[in-house]
């Protein structure tokens, strides 16, 4: 790589592991892991001004509601302006008797940011111009949980132009906008890859179409995903994000060139840009 290594760009994550009628006893909210997802993202609010994006993933939804949510925004102090917006959506449910803060399920059912996963991302820009579209964290959608996909990254790709070859060769048809873009449509093709794999191996062995659902939910292996997807990456990357069923990454280039560290107890898995902002 020529570029001189900066720090450049932030991410946080965080992964509730116990249900959230646990928080909402314990720490007196079931928005718990949203509020920690703001000080993971304040506290690192140096590493972009360019843009910011928030996600959340609703775990265990019923069939036909939504359950995976984003938010971004190129303003001056996005970040603010996120999380404002958000409570504002919140504060807006309550006043019009759609959400009862002592009732959880109607908080889980109608605000989109009360789940169990949460990421985030602070921009400084490098490829891609300024734009909306340009602002992680970035989405690739499908009916299936485990074909869709988000991440957010902190990286510079240095091979671009070859990935997206490696794409066009596969058949696909890229946009040659970002390098994040670059890695998402990589890494997504081979999360279909996985996923259809064990959908024919499953329903040769005989298995009902609904036991094969849950037995994808279970079995996709995001690890070989990501060593096929990431076999010909060149470049500084530390990457995040997850996929519909609440599988959870994170992950860096072979060289550590970009910082990323995680923590984890039996309540939380949380990652971040800075070692310090995880102490608390």
């Amino acid at each position: 790589m020529s570029e001189l290594i900066k720090h450049e760009c932030g991410i946080a994550q965080v992964r509730l592991k116990k249900p959230l009628q646990y928080f909402a006893e314990k720490y007196g909210t079931p928005l718990y892991g949203f509020y920690k997802l703001f000080l993971l993202m304040e506290k690192q609010r140096n590493r972009g001004q360019d843009g910011s994006g928030v996600a959340s993933i609703k775990f265990d939804m019923p069939p036909g509601d939504p359950y995976m949510f984003r938010e971004r925004s190129v303003k001056t102090n996005s970040l603010d302006e996120i999380f404002k917006d958000v409570l504002k959506q919140y504060k807006r449910l309550v006043r019009d008797g759609e959400v009862h803060p002592e009732f959880l399920p109607s908080i889980k059912a109608k605000f989109d940011f009360c789940a169990e996963y949460y990421m985030g991302h602070l921009r400084y820009g490098t490829s891609g111009g300024y734009s909306l579209s340009v602002c992680h964290p970035f989405f690739r959608r499908s009916s299936w949980p485990t074909k869709n996909l988000m991440l957010a990254g902190n990286f510079n790709i240095t091979n671009t132009r070859e990935l997206n070859q490696s794409l066009i060769e596969m058949g696909q048809h890229p946009i040659f906008a970002t390098d994040t873009q670059a890695l998402l449509e990589k890494v997504g093709f081979h999360l279909d890859e996985a996923h259809d794999n064990l959908y024919r191996y499953l329903r040769d062995e005989g298995h009902e179409a609904s036991d094969i659902t849950s037995r994808i939910l279970k079995e996709i292996d995001l690890v070989k995903v990501f060593q096929r997807s990431a076999e010909k990456w060149d470049g500084g990357y530390a990457l995040i994000g997850a996929i519909g069923n609440g599988d959870c990454f994170i992950l860096r280039d072979p060289k550590g060139i970009r910082p990323a560290f995680y923590f984890e107890d039996d309540e939380v898995f949380a990652t971040a840009s800075e070692r310090c902002l995880l102490y608390t």
